[in-house]
């Protein structure tokens, strides 16, 4: 077993986009949880992930883990980090499997609606994709391997992780090794449709597990996070999304400033630009894969076919 005791140990896993953000902020705010200062610290990606920042484990050592969170941490019962990408680290499996003491969330969505909205987030509020780049060429792109930086992507890790979000749609295979591995009594499965149909009762249900008291989310929920939509100067939001990287502030007040950065910025909305068929295509080919998902939930995801 590591010795995680300056380590989180409640972890919130992707794929990204699939409501992660929201999840992570509306549990920020219970008072035994002690959030990490940024929701995604990547300390625990592969050594040769290009997401990999500073300080990860590889570098700095498990010890590090605690520099990611408030030096009051250890005064909270559940310690919390969200990474999507973890779900698909080795790296983090490894780490996590031999720590009995953290347990797992796993948010998934509609494979094809997920994706969609990666190509879309990251065309919109990323700025890093050509405004006339269609998703059915950008599928095209992909299906050929032609590499999407720089022509296509602005940015080499955003087109790395691109570059594999179709793959990052097959979700059995990536969540089956860690179900076998940590066991389903230390993941919990959570539907992105019944987060957003539901968030309360789903927030209930993960403090209960973590053996928290119950608490009132109500007026969490007006606000939702990492939402898809259109800003007025892509310059302008890559260089402040590039300064928030690198400060350190407490979560509310890190909230209340993006709100008020969005309200000047945002432009509602977003034109799907003809996208419909290419979305109805990437769903039937994602058939397999739900049907394999299914299996080995054992819970039917029909509405996503």
């Amino acid at each position: 077993m590591i010795d995680n005791r300056n380590g989180p140990n409640f972890i919130i896993l992707g794929p990204p986009k699939s409501g992660t953000s929201s999840l992570f902020y509306w549990l920020s705010s219970h008072p035994g949880i002690c959030p990490s200062w940024k929701k995604e610290p990547f300390f625990l990606m592969d050594r040769d992930n290009p997401l990999r920042g500073r300080p990860n484990i590889h570098d700095d050592g498990p010890g590090a883990y605690s520099t990611v969170f408030p030096q009051d941490a250890l005064d909270f019962k559940v310690r919390m980090e969200a990474t999507t990408h973890y779900l698909f680290q080795s790296t983090a499996l490894e780490y996590i499997g031999k720590n009995e003491g953290i347990r797992v969330a796993v948010v998934l969505r509609d494979p094809a609606a997920r994706f969609y909205s990666s190509f879309n987030y990251t065309k919109h509020n990323l700025g890093l994709i050509p405004k006339n780049l269609m998703f059915g060429d950008f599928l095209q792109l992909i299906s050929n391997g032609i590499p999407l930086f720089p022509k296509y992507c602005l940015s080499s890790s955003s087109a790395f992780v691109l570059e594999r979000d179709k793959l990052y749609g097959q979700y059995a295979n990536y969540l089956r090794p860690w179900i076998e591995r940590l066991g389903r009594d230390r993941i919990e499965i959570i539907f992105f449709e019944d987060l957003r149909a539901g968030p309360e009762r789903v927030l209930n249900a993960i403090i209960n597990s973590l053996g928290l008291p119950a608490f009132d989310f109500s007026n969490e929920f007006q606000k939702t996070y990492n939402l898809t939509q259109q800003v007025r100067s892509q310059s302008i939001h890559r260089f402040v999304r590039k300064m928030n990287r690198k400060l350190r502030m407490p979560l509310p007040l890190k909230s209340r400033a993006a709100r008020l950065y969005y309200a000047m910025q945002s432009q509602h909305g977003y034109d799907k630009n003809n996208d419909d068929q290419a979305l109805q295509d990437l769903r039937r080919e994602y058939e397999p894969e739900i049907l394999a998902l299914e299996s080995l939930l054992d819970r039917s995801l029909e509405h996503w076919r």
